[in-house]
């Protein structure tokens, strides 16, 4: 690994294992800080807030004949309670890039479109006195007809969930790379797989907090929340708002308790809860509880996937073609159709080929939005190919590990321009897979005793540091929101030293969990030549006083690839500032010092001057510093690769700048009278660059293993055909836990990636996005299916399967 000191872990025999002598204790004002960390419902930003409980739609489609809200006000301790038609000239619609005619508003005014939509706010002195208020509102409802199925939903006659837009279908766009007509027509096999992937949630550790605060002589909203970002939906909520940019003030918090991609969706409350603090003049609070987490956050979005092949003899794929239908809920909420577009540039995934078609449509339905769920639209997109891939080995009569080698970006091919636009920057897929196959012992014989067994395989490439440029795709090309040029990933860190030497390093990205402070804190201790100790990482942000981009935030694994880097760079600035002084005081050159164990030390000498006392001269003796030291350290760097432009005419764009490998393979059970599935053991392997923390790296691995198991085994967002809910708490939804993981082996290939500091890629999402498909092949070489099932592979779903297969 990169960085390997001190860690809990280390790599060793191709397992992922404890370091003999554990974990060393943590020191220092790390220590401190751990010893007292709080989230978001924690702290209390401002006093005197009104507690906020929401009143939401018990139907999936009505229309609102009328609100009466007197009753609320009979309850002692309720002070307001605000509906739609109080937003009225405070409050614009929150803008999408999709359609205009679907308003979407945080209150409903004239109809709900989903079961749990906001319907009114009741505020209080307590969460608990404004539950009961929400009790005593009373609203008029007119049923409508309902429509969940997305391809029901797309037809023409479907029931309309918006009368203003015409049609449930909100976007439909094609687009060609290459000749896929001629390849398909002069294919020796053509080979067809239909598949559908469902919706699952996130379920965070810590639901939504949302305090906010008016200041009505500046016109100035502040909210505090443990919002992950991205920062670009800050100016669709300060449109909303009816201000600029600098007139919304967003603090999140050190520590945001979770995130996967779903803490994106709060915007929305956001906006209702600075509505709320402007329309009673004073500060407001609302806490998310779990039940209003699973009716109405957000969720991973359904898709309905056709998928077209087309091989030469061998069993090479030349050409692909796709069509695939988005279920997007009953509202575009932006940063939506990105699950949709986020793999437009990787359409081929980890294979070669030039030419591919593909149409995507996104359709409304009376569920609630969707949003981005760990690993966003791959799971979706992985699916779809990897089925295509087990088919055609099927249909061909090849190895299904054979037909991927057969494949796969060649060793000697990177950097590799995909057909559809992306760069991917480095990789061994074939070493990778052998590997993989090793550890599961692909080439062993199965047991001859009449039991269900499957081996199961997949692999799938995964992007870090989205470009923004790709939601361009989605829009009208004629509107002037998609004519505007729009590219970017980048991140920015700040590095400075106080008067005493402490390092601060400011982060442009929350930490939901994943151990950001640890991982920066090595990387720039590494560079100062400090221990981590040393170093104090603040990843709280601060729209008003700190850096960032629109760029910034906490999704698509950004902070192994763009944030580091950044974090590098400023450190490297500050480095060269350091070693300048450090040499003026010596009296050498700067190329004559160097960092070790603390201290500025002049080659050739075994100590020198201490880092920390260098960094407070710079703010003690200010006169004493030479020339090209402008002051004391606070060097801030912006990492902005240049390869993720906009999109190109032809709808060719780089989704991302660095793209993981990885390969799974998993041995299933199959008891036949009860449908349940026992997963002997799970095999993956990644290639994700170099490993900034072996440590880290495990937990991200295993944690988006238990986030993908989840979704392929039993976890479900669904509803019955009138639009209810299937799961409304923890125990109906089902997550899955720790004690059910399987036995799993965990390896990794470095291939350093060109495009950043260190040459790490992207990591924590690959295992989510590819375990589903890699039970569903599992399931299907037990059963002697000829396509991959759709999840969850529930008992009562799998036995069902079983029935069919006999």
């Amino acid at each position: 690994s990169l960085l390997a000191r001190g860690d809990e872990w280390e790599l060793a025999r191709g397992r992922l294992m404890p370091s003999p002598g554990g974990a060393p204790p943590i020191e220092g004002r790390s220590a401190f800080r751990e010893s007292l960390a709080r989230f978001a419902a924690d702290v209390e930003p401002v006093g005197g807030a009104l507690q906020a409980a929401i009143l939401r739609s018990p139907h999936a489609h009505a229309a609102i004949e009328g609100i009466d809200v007197d009753a609320a006000y009979e309850v002692a301790g309720v002070r307001a309670v605000i509906t739609g038609a109080d937003l009225a000239g405070l409050c614009r619609p929150l803008a999408n890039i999709l359609t205009e005619g679907a308003p979407l508003l945080p209150l409903a005014t004239d109809r709900v479109r989903y079961v749990g939509e906001p319907v009114a706010v009741v505020l209080a002195d307590s969460r608990a006195l404004a539950e009961d208020g929400c009790d005593g509102v009373t609203v008029r409802y007119h049923p409508l007809d309902v429509v969940i199925d997305p391809v029901e939903a797309a037809r023409p006659h479907a029931a309309l969930l918006h009368d203003d837009v015409g049609s449930n279908v909100v976007h439909d766009r094609t687009f060609v790379y290459g000749d896929p007509d001629g390849a398909f027509g002069e294919a020796a096999h053509v080979v067809e797989h239909a598949a559908q992937f469902p919706r699952s949630t996130a379920m965070p550790l810590e639901t939504a907090v949302v305090t906010a605060d008016f200041d009505e002589g500046a016109g100035q909203y502040t909210v505090w929340s443990n919002y992950g970002g991205p920062m670009a939906l800050q100016t669709v909520m300060a449109g909303a708002l009816g201000v600029p940019i600098a007139g919304l003030r967003l603090v999140v918090p050190d520590r945001i308790g979770g995130n996967f991609g779903i803490k994106q969706a709060m915007y929305p409350m956001l906006v209702l809860m600075a509505v709320a603090a402007r329309h009673v003049r004073r500060p407001v609070r609302w806490v998310e509880d779990r039940i209003e987490h699973l009716l109405a956050a957000s969720a991973g979005s359904e898709r309905v996937t056709s998928i077209r092949g087309a091989f030469e003899p061998d069993g090479r794929l030349v050409a692909i073609d796709l069509d695939q239908l988005e279920n997007l809920g009953a509202y575009v909420r932006t940063p939506e159709p990105a699950g949709l577009y986020r793999m437009q540039g990787n359409l081929n995934g980890p294979y070669d080929v030039s030419h591919i078609s593909v149409r995507n449509r996104c359709v409304l339905t009376n569920q609630l939005p969707s949003g981005l769920n760990r690993g966003f639209g791959g799971p979706q997109f992985f699916h779809a190919l990897e089925g295509l891939m087990d088919r055609a080995a099927a249909q061909l009569g090849v190895d299904r590990a054979e037909i991927r080698r057969r494949n796969f970006v060649p060793d000697d091919a990177f950097p590799y321009e995909c057909a559809s636009g992306s760069l991917l920057d480095s990789g061994d897929y074939r070493s990778v897979l052998e590997r993989a196959l090793e550890h599961i012992g692909w080439d062993e014989p199965p047991a001859n005793d009449g039991r269900l067994r499957g081996v199961g395989l997949g692999c799938s490439v995964e992007s870090a540091g989205n470009n923004l440029g790709y939601m361009n795709l989605a829009g009208d090309p004629d509107s002037p929101a998609v004519r505007s040029p729009k590219s970017g990933a980048g991140a920015t860190a700040t590095v400075s030293m106080d008067a005493f030497g402490g390092v601060l390093v400011q982060l442009d990205s929350p930490d939901c969990g994943q151990g950001y402070r640890t991982a920066a804190a090595q990387v720039v201790a590494d560079e100062l030549g400090l221990s981590p100790s040393d170093v104090e990482v603040k990843t709280s942000l601060d729209s008003a006083s700190d850096g960032w981009t629109l760029t910034s935030g906490n999704y698509a694994n950004r902070f192994s690839t763009a944030v580091t880097s950044a974090a590098a760079m400023a450190s490297r600035r500050a480095g060269d500032k350091l070693r300048t002084l450090a040499a003026f005081n010596a009296g050498v050159h700067p190329t004559d010092v160097e960092f070790r164990d603390g201290q500025a030390v002049v080659r050739g000498e075994t100590s020198g001057e201490p880092i920390r006392r260098l960094g407070g001269q710079l703010h003690w003796d200010i006169a004493s510093r030479p020339d090209g030291v402008d002051g004391p350290i606070r060097e801030t760097a912006v990492y902005a690769p240049d390869i993720v432009a906009r999109p190109t005419p032809d709808g060719r764009i780089s989704t991302s700048f660095t793209f993981s490998f990885q390969c799974d393979v998993a041995r299933i059970e199959i008891d036949p009278s009860t449908g349940e599935i026992d997963i002997v053991s799970y095999v993956t392997v990644h290639d994700a660059g170099r490993v900034l923390h072996p440590g880290l790296f495990g937990g991200q691995v295993v944690g988006g293993l238990a986030h993908g198991l989840g979704a392929a085994i039993r976890e479900l967002v669904g509803y019955t055909a009138e639009g209810v809910p299937t799961a409304t708490d923890i125990r109906s939804y089902g997550p899955i836990t720790a004690a059910e993981l399987p036995p799993i082996v965990v390896d990794h290939l470095e291939t350093p990636s060109p495009h950043t500091v260190h040459g790490a890629k992207g990591l924590g999402d690959g295992c989510a996005i590819l375990a589903p498909a890699v039970l569903a092949s599992a399931i299907a070489d037990a059963l002697g299916l000829d396509e991959l099932p759709a999840p969850p592979f529930t008992p009562a779903r799998v036995w069902r399967l079983v029935q069919e297969s006999l």
